[in-house]
């Protein structure tokens, strides 16, 4: 049985609750859902860190910051939060020296991918999780290296 990471605007998707890809998957396959699909820290803390630099009055923020308390405990509750480990690291080390690029989920530009997200696909690939996150134009190398994906909005 497969276990599922949701990379980090997957997890995002996943939080606002709003109808995208993420939560129709999420909608459609609840068993799936509850019992197989992980998040890493990396990702929780990718966007906390976003939702820091938001403008102190922006109306969305309150909205974001209790999303992603409930998100953490709706993982947490599971045990569904998948720790950053040795093997994690030695994955993130090979992985690491390679230039990426891959698409803002923000931007919609294309755009060198950092070290927050090359520990996120670091993560699954050590676990031998698939990765849930869109297309990006640096998946066909890390197929290569061992990474599997599932695309939501492509189902």
């Amino acid at each position: 049985m497969d276990r599922y990471l949701l990379g980090t605007p997957a997890l995002r998707d996943f939080l606002k609750k709003s109808d995208n890809p993420i939560t129709r998957w999420a909608n459609n396959d609840n068993t799936v859902f509850d019992e197989q699909v992980y998040i890493s820290p990396i990702s929780l803390g990718e966007i906390k860190d976003a939702l820091n630099r938001l403008n102190t009055n922006d109306p969305s923020r309150t909205y974001w910051f209790r999303a992603i308390i409930e998100g953490e405990q709706f993982f947490q509750h599971r045990g569904n939060i998948i720790p950053v480990t040795i093997e994690v690291t030695d994955r993130w080390v090979e992985i690491r020296p390679l230039e990426y690029e891959g698409c803002s989920d923000i931007t919609q530009k294309i755009e060198r991918i950092g070290e927050d997200r090359k520990l996120v696909l670091a993560t699954a690939m050590a676990y031998n999780m698939v990765l849930v996150e869109s297309r990006q134009p640096y998946h066909d190398d890390l197929i290569q290296r061992g990474l599997r994906v599932f695309d939501p909005s492509q189902v």
